[in-house]
């Protein structure tokens, strides 16, 4: 199970824990709920210890004294805290700086609201509240960090590979590209008022970009390599983009300057073999928006 459905189903069952607490303190009796709250704990991340904290649990609560129920409910949420402080050390927030060691201390830190509750039921909900938080990071096991920054390198070097081979064949692109403000959506438009299909691609590319939903850098890499295609169709008048830009651009070092943007962003993840970050979804955008232009100012008069 991944660690932010690990720390999600956590999280539910400590609120239930509460809820149960806090029935329990209202009623004064407690053992008719043992067996309700060993079960709980049973299934609540048992590879990561709270299964052993589970079998004391029915011995924890048998007594039905009411002045004792408000102890050994603290003593269980203590000990549902130490198993998640358990876990916590297990895990680390996957962040562009994630280092070798991870980063685990920072989500200990966090636990630190419910160290202070002197109330079960409050521990307990404090608790589930800072669990739901954490699983809102996109989190990784302390044991798969090594895999990941090796992934992270061998992709740093592919992108460094990619963006040497665009300056390459399209040194003018890339120049162009550092003038582009890619959320001047004004300005763009104004650009491409003559070409609504390319327009409309390089819309979609910027809003992908500004939602950032599932795909969404990916979708906006394809946006933008459809633009292309589509401004040299629409300029070449041919349905094949290549034999279009050849009409376009006659020049073979002028054609290899698009096409060297063209395959920079279909090594992006166009042809869905690779996932783009922001950064290069961002990238890709400026070099299309510059190639466009480069195209446009090519066009025959």
């Amino acid at each position: 199970m991944d660690p932010n459905e690990t720390v999600r189903q956590l999280a539910g069952q400590v609120r239930g824990l509460a809820a149960q607490a806090a029935q329990a303190m209202d009623s004064g009796y407690h053992s008719r709920q043992a067996g309700v709250v060993g079960g709980l704990l049973a299934s609540a991340v048992v590879p990561y210890g709270l299964k052993g904290l589970s079998r004391g649990a029915g011995r924890l609560v048998k007594s039905n004294s009411k002045a004792n129920v408000r102890a050994q409910w603290f003593q269980t949420g203590r000990g549902v805290l130490a198993q998640c402080e358990n876990s916590m050390r297990q895990i680390s927030i996957n962040s562009r700086t994630l280092a070798a060691h991870g980063n685990s201390s920072k989500l200990l830190l966090k636990l630190n609201r419910a160290r202070r509750a002197t109330n079960p039921v409050t521990l307990l909900s404090t608790l589930a509240v800072i669990l739901e938080e954490v699983a809102q990071y996109e989190l990784i096991w302390n044991s798969e960090i090594p895999a990941e920054l090796a992934r992270r390198a061998a992709e740093a070097a592919s992108e460094r590979s990619a963006r040497a081979a665009l300056r390459a064949s399209s040194p003018q692109v890339v120049r162009l590209s550092r003038t582009v403000d890619i959320f001047n959506r004004t300005t763009i438009a104004e650009r491409l008022q003559h070409f609504p299909n390319v327009s409309q691609s390089i819309q979609g590319a910027m809003d992908a970009l500004a939602r950032q939903g599932p795909d969404g850098n990916r979708q906006t890499i394809a946006s933008c390599r459809a633009s292309i295609e589509a401004l040299a169709i629409q300029l070449g008048g041919s349905g094949d983009w290549k034999e279009a830009l050849k009409k376009v651009m006659p020049s073979e070092t002028d054609q290899k300057v698009v096409v060297g943007a063209w395959n920079y962003l279909s090594g992006k993840g166009a042809h869905g073999g690779h996932d783009p970050t922001l950064a290069e979804a961002e990238h890709g955008l400026r070099i299309t928006i510059a190639t466009l232009e480069y195209i446009t100012g090519k066009e025959p008069t």
